[in-house]
């Protein structure tokens, strides 16, 4: 896969030209040096040969993905210039076009490991052994002989290898699944010193490389990997882990007794790897910071620390010279610029990892003699974390002294504002623009598009500091923009939209965005979508804001938070209410349109939705309907529109790569569009989807379904599914959208199966849930914890529609419903008997509770065994433990990933109706010994406190059954939860759970009856 080197600032590759008078032939190779070596050759890439290879033999997990606009590390050196990259990409596209009749493969070890996968691994696998009448060992023989001929074995030997490490290489790179292709490694690197183990040879850093270059990873497997590039860099292991990576191996991993004795007879492991050069270096960094982003942003701050203490660290006693001042320069700056890389989900709230790595560069540069020289590529990538930040005190405090008319100047509110001076005023993000400017260099476009977001506009007058992800801008040489710029002196369409946008979204009404979208039309630049999208998160908000209008009215809850932790405007893209002050209202001369009608009007103006635009109106538009017209309209190809509108079944070959092309978030937005209108019907009104019985799939629900392609059409919920198990992403948010369909079903006119009871439904819908996640993990898509909450959520409503089916059929001595088809037309029916309907209801409410607290193991330790016989305390325990497991220098967490206070009241709510005291009472310990973790993420977000106050009222609320004793048991007896208690086990609990809480400072202690009664009302 492209490894991701921001192509903005000036990058670092083997590429070259050719020579303008010498003719050469498409085989010949061509090579340029520089002082670190080979800066390029146009011959065909080792690399590409063994990828050649896993195609040819179906490993199709282990193959990179192919990514446009990114080179490739593997033929490109990270310390190129920015022309070298240009040319790069120019010879990867040729490359991938030239006949393999013409390229030239010299021998290597790649190339040797791609012809064993390529010839003795079919013959190997077990498939092919199973299906084959006879074996021949002849043919294998032949085959071995042919790949390890005197040519191959000669050039291992000069290597230091044999061919049994070939056999390792490709057991390893041949995994199905990253986990355990990590596994293998970390085996045999930590083995390589025992007698009788499997390889007596370290493992070559091509190999840990390629594994790095897989399209997904896990934050399992992406952990084990960290460790290891760790060992590779300190050239040792650490035993401990060691041991406890053994431990965790899956059973189709274990060893022979011969190989056991070999590992327990270990007692320190000491590996002698060869010295890793500094491109190999920053190559396995760029991707482990790749697979971070997606998966693991807490681990950033250890792959940063690699770079800081292993790249050239005979820096911090001698003085540089000036070629390797410039190289080290370059280098932390590029360095700098991939650690402002956004996360991939929830880019904000990683935000504090970005800067705690940046911090760690920018004081390593500061060590070096003399200091390594910040260039403009690095102070933006400062800039972009501090403007990605959440406001700090003295920020908060400069906000809060803004007046409510526009501008909003600084306004006195008391006497000792009037010594607050406009220094206040200047944020973090404000400050790295006033170093850049003090290191010389001019502000351009990006500067004052960032300087606008950061609470100063281009003339020096104040607008709302808006916490936001700046996008990458690429300057060029026809960047003009002088040092006090006018915007009708602007070089670039793209900059002058920019701007704009910066200034409709540093707003905060929507009066304030229209004032400033008819002055971006006085100017008549020529339009943009950047400024149309702009001007429909405003007008998209404010609808919002109008419609939960009665919900945030009045809501004393705000005025009780610390001015910290209090929303303020530019915190979120929600807008405020206008103030009803004649004098501070923002008149306009016309009124803000609505979003149709400034859709109409961006079409008019000739241009046509796209990308982030595209998808922001797609998953808000307000019907099914209006939601195709996005799609027609939209810059996308005609084939494309019929697949994601349900035209044409997505079946195909060419079907599935054209999907493939659209971006995550498009893809994403689209899924989410059509689970909102999931039982929409244009003609017949709202149309229920065909019955799926308790004990069937997703897959056979789809061939059901698709069966009709009328019905299909009509229903978006099922195009949605069907294209999601044609794409099967590895982008979570579509498959969270999903999972909240069917936990968020209205029953009064959704319901998922053909039928009146809603209990049944809700029960299905549980099913539903799990078989996609059952899919999820088909592609090792972990969840994460936002879909463990929605997985909460709707088991929460199944096992309330689980005790309503049980109580009714105690009341009841027949069916509770017909739920079911004709005999003769069923597939995995629901049942007809009233033994069968008890016995599913049973079985979700064990299975659901326990299935929901392996994943909540999984998510924060990574360990995931069974635990379906164990409901007490020693669930929890495992997690308690793993602070232990990895050598604090490594900076990795203690936990793979951190609860919020939503998640985990929800998690307590499941545990409560399934009257899981036991399981209460080890998550309540469980949150006491992570105190300060779920504090760090708790501050982070406004609500944080009080979500987190919530949880600890549900806490006694499920284990006192609270709501029996405030006249709200009418609910519960309907749902049939007002059973009897064990009081003796429920008191013993309790007692412990009261003494827990009360020990931990800054939980506020036992829950008040006041707070109880609140929160059963409620």
């Amino acid at each position: 896969m492209g490894d991701i080197c921001p192509s903005i600032s000036p990058p670092v590759v083997r590429s070259g030209h050719h020579h303008p008078t010498k003719p050469r032939s498409k085989t010949q190779t061509i090579h340029r040096r520089s002082q670190h070596g080979p800066v390029f050759s146009t011959s065909f890439s080792p690399t590409h040969v063994l990828i050649s290879a896993l195609k040819e033999s179906g490993h199709h997990s282990a193959i990179p993905e192919k990514t446009r606009n990114k080179v490739d590390l593997s033929i490109v050196s990270p310390f190129s210039t920015k022309r070298q990259r240009r040319a790069s990409l120019q010879r990867q596209l040729m490359s991938s076009t030239t006949p393999k009749s013409q390229r030239n493969h010299e021998i290597s070890l790649q190339w040797i490991l791609a012809q064993y996968i390529r010839r003795v691994d079919p013959i190997l696998d077990p498939d092919s052994l199973k299906n084959a009448d006879i074996y021949d060992n002849r043919q294998l023989d032949h085959t071995l002989l042919h790949v390890f001929n005197t040519a191959t074995l000669n050039f291992l030997r000069s290597k230091g290898f044999e061919s049994s490490d070939v056999v390792t290489w490709a057991w390893i790179i041949t995994a199905k699944t990253s986990q355990q292709a990590a596994l293998r490694l970390l085996m045999i690197s930590n083995s390589t010193l025992g007698k009788n183990t499997l390889s007596s040879n370290p493992v070559p850093t091509f190999v840990f490389l390629f594994l790095l270059r897989r399209r997904h990873m896990t934050a399992h497997a992406l952990r084990y990997l960290i460790v290891h590039a760790w060992e590779r860099l300190r050239n040792r292991c650490y035993p401990r882990w060691t041991s406890i990576v053994k431990e965790k191996l899956p059973q189709n991993l274990t060893f022979d007794a011969w190989f056991d004795k070999g590992w327990k007879s270990l007692t320190k492991y000491e590996t002698h790897y060869l010295e890793m050069s500094e491109p190999t270096m920053v190559t396995m960094i760029v991707r482990l910071l790749r697979h971070a982003r997606k998966v693991w942003p807490a681990a950033i701050i250890s792959i940063a620390k690699m770079l800081t203490n292993h790249l050239d660290s005979s820096g911090r006693d001698h003085e540089l010279n000036t070629n390797v001042s410039r190289r080290l320069s370059l280098l932390y700056n590029r360095a700098l610029s991939l650690l402002a890389l956004p996360s991939q989900q929830h880019p904000l709230r990683s935000i504090p990892y970005h800067q705690r790595a940046q911090f760690n560069v920018l004081r390593r540069m500061n060590e070096f003699k003399p200091a390594l020289i910040v260039n403009r590529e690095g102070y933006r990538a400062v800039i972009r974390v501090q403007a990605a930040h959440r406001k700090t005190l003295r920020e908060f405090e400069w906000a809060d002294l803004k007046a409510k008319s526009w501008p909003p100047w600084k306004e006195e509110k008391l006497g000792l504002d009037v010594d607050k001076g406009v220094e206040l005023g200047i944020s973090r993000a404000t400050g790295s623009m006033s170093r850049l400017k003090e290191a010389g260099y001019r502000a351009c476009a990006w500067e004052n598009t960032a300087n606008i977001y950061a609470g100063w506009d281009t003339d020096r007058s104040p607008t709302i500091q808006t916490r936001v992800v700046l996008p990458l801008y690429l300057e060029t040489r026809k960047d003009q923009t002088p040092s006090q710029p006018k915007l009708n002196n602007l070089g670039k369409n793209d900059e002058v939209g920019g701007i704009w946008a910066a200034r409709i979204r540093s707003t905060r009404t929507l009066n304030e965005a229209w004032a400033c979208f008819l002055s971006y039309e006085d100017h008549k630049p020529p339009p943009t979508i950047e400024v149309y999208f702009a001007m429909f998160e405003k007008i998209f908000f404010e609808n919002k804001r109008c419609r939960d209008k009665s919900k945030v009215a009045g809501d004393d809850r705000i005025d009780n938070l610390t001015i910290s932790s209090r929303p303020m405007p530019g915190d979120g893209k929600e807008v405020v209410m206008p103030s009803i002050s004649p004098r501070n209202l923002t008149y306009t001369r016309t009124q803000p349109p609505s979003l149709a009608r400034l859709f109409d009007q961006m079409i008019a103006d000739g241009i046509k939705p796209s990308g982030r635009c595209l998808a922001f109106l797609i998953k808000h538009a307000d019907s099914f309907g209006t939601g195709l017209k996005y799609l027609r309209l939209s810059s996308l190809p005609g084939n494309v529109v019929q697949l994601l509108s349900g035209h044409q079944v997505p079946d195909s070959f060419e079907s599935h790569e054209t999907l493939q092309t659209l971006p995550d978030y498009l893809f994403g937005a689209h899924i989410t569009f059509l689970s909102r209108f999931g039982s929409w019907d244009s003609q017949r009104g709202r149309q229920p989807i065909p019955r799926l019985g308790y004990g069937g799939n997703v897959q056979l629900m789809y061939n059901r379904i698709t069966s009709n392609h009328q019905s299909t059409r009509k229903n978006p919920l099922l195009i949605a599914l069907r294209l999601m198990l044609a794409c099967k992403p590895y982008y979570r948010p579509p498959w969270y959208s999903l999972l909240a369909a069917f936990t968020h079903s209205r029953r009064s006119d959704s319901s998922l199966v053909c039928g009146h009871d809603a209990d049944v439904d809700d029960m299905l819908s549980w099913k539903l849930a799990v078989e996609l996640i059952n899919h999820m993990d088909e592609i090792e898509l972990d969840l994460d914890f936002e879909g463990f909450q929605i997985i909460c959520v709707n088991l929460e409503k199944t096992i309330r529609a689980c005790h309503g089916i049980l109580a009714q059929m105690t009341r009841r001595p027949v069916l509770i419903t017909d739920i079911c088809y004709e005999r003769e037309t069923a597939v995995n029916t629901l049942g007809d008997t009233r033994r069968q309907l008890k016995f599913q209801a049973e079985e979700v409410l064990v299975e659901g509770p326990n299935r929901v607290k392996a994943i909540f193991k999984r998510l924060v330790s990574g360990q995931s065994q069974d635990v379906q016989h164990d409901n007490g305390e020693g669930f929890f325990k495992g997690s308690l433990s793993q602070q232990d497991t990895i050598n604090p220098a490594l900076l990795l967490p203690t936990l793979l990933e951190i609860p919020g206070p939503a998640q985990l009241h929800a998690f307590i709510r499941v545990l409560g109706l399934s009257k899981d005291y036991i399981g209460i009472q080890g998550i309540v310990k469980w949150m006491a010994h992570f105190d300060k973790e779920l504090k760090s993420v708790a501050d982070e977000l406004s609500n944080g406190s009080t979500m987190m106050r919530r949880s600890l009222i549900a806490i006694r609320v499920f284990l006192e059954r609270s709501w029996t004793y405030y006249g709200v048991a009418e609910d519960d007896e309907k749902d049939g939860l007002a059973q009897i208690v064990d009081e003796e086990t429920s008191e013993a609990v309790l007692q412990k759970v009261y003494e827990i809480i009360e020990s931990v400072e800054g939980w506020g202690g036992w829950p008040t009856d006041d707070e109880v009664e609140a929160y059963c009302r409620n």
